[in-house]
């Protein structure tokens, strides 16, 4: 895609998008434009970026073929009102999201089994357990691993 940019009624185009239009890379192009001897500008507000005149571009020979390209500016262009979102206050949201939760938890049903809730309960416990005795054992085992780098006597 090719942009455009449009500043005090002339039309300029971005070096890297005039790449993209010959299907060469940027510096190639670059390489191009300096061998032509082709006008290239900085436009103020588009930091490094390097910009040819529309005029100019027609100019630019690639593989022996050149592009032509034209833009007609509109002088009159229509401006349309549009109307800002209205803002809600912050407390009404915030009661309707407690109202919501508190219907939530009401809403809830309680399964006809609980033993197995229990059984199920216990097996996450026992996991749980063995898991914080393996990270206790692995801290001790890295704990003398970095003695014996202090060290280096093991």
């Amino acid at each position: 895609m090719i942009n455009r940019v449009i500043n005090k009624n002339e039309v300029y185009y971005k070096m890297a998008d005039l790449a993209d239009l010959f299907e060469v890379s940027v510096y190639k192009m670059k390489k191009i434009i300096k061998m032509q001897n082709i006008e290239k500008t900085k436009l103020e507000g588009f930091g490094r970026s390097v910009f040819v005149l529309e005029e100019n571009v027609c100019k630019i020979e690639v593989n022996d073929e050149v592009t032509i390209v034209n833009t007609t500016i509109d002088e009159n262009i229509k401006k349309k009102a549009v109307k800002k979102a209205k803002k809600t206050p912050a407390k009404k949201t915030q009661i309707k999201k407690s109202e919501k939760k508190s219907e939530k938890k009401n809403d809830v049903e309680k399964p006809a089994n609980e033993t197995n809730e229990k059984v199920e309960l216990t097996d996450t416990d026992k996991l749980q357990n063995e898991l914080k005795g393996l990270i206790t054992l692995g801290k001790q085992y890295v704990g003398e691993i970095y003695k014996c780098e202090k060290v280096s006597t093991c």
